[in-house]
């Protein structure tokens, strides 16, 4: 059964500037320091930028294998798909926006995922985490259905406001989502 991932690293803090920060240069290797919860994993990164555009090789713990994605400011994202053994892996997303909360549907073929790309291709901003942690509810987000190749099928919600964090129930195929649309968290 595949999985489906989302990476999203923040490349630096965010900091209010004059003048804007140049975009940063992720080409070369990195490895990466991940703790959570008392599991610890140090995974490696080789990357190549081109632009917004973002290829290379991850490596560690689920095994080696090529990412794409993209860097928004100082947002790097990738999400992508890969069977719970390392194989197979590769984008789901569009590669612009932000992308949360993506599940299979019943039939294995079909994904669902909330979505900020509808709204634009930049990365929202980031909020403001100076006093810890801070889940962010864009009002760009709309849950969009995709094909396990990534190709978008159909858009999901369209109403004002946050929609996302969709889950499927397999037993019966329904969807349940948080919304803005009646003007309170549903």
């Amino acid at each position: 059964m595949p999985a489906i991932l989302l990476l999203t690293l923040l490349v630096a803090p965010f900091q209010a500037q004059a003048k804007p920060a140049p975009t940063p240069s992720l080409t070369g290797k990195w490895t990466m320091a991940i703790d959570i919860q008392g599991t610890t994993a140090t995974p490696s990164l080789e990357l190549v930028q081109e632009g917004e555009k973002i290829t290379g090789t991850y490596a560690g713990r689920y095994g080696k294998f090529q990412l794409t994605g993209t860097l928004k400011g100082r947002v790097l994202v990738f999400t992508f798909t890969m069977n719970a053994d390392g194989t197979d892996q590769h984008l789901v997303s569009t590669g612009k926006g932000r992308t949360t909360c993506g599940y299979f549907l019943p039939d294995s073929k079909h994904i669902v995922y909330g979505s900020t790309h509808l709204a634009g291709d930049a990365c929202p901003t980031p909020p403001d985490r100076s006093k810890g942690y801070v889940w962010p509810v864009f009002t760009g987000y709309d849950i969009v259905e995709a094909t396990d190749a990534g190709k978008i099928e159909k858009r999901l919600t369209d109403a004002p406001g946050y929609d996302a964090e969709a889950t499927v129930n397999w037993k019966t195929g329904n969807i349940v989502y948080t919304s803005m649309a009646s003007g309170e968290s549903t």
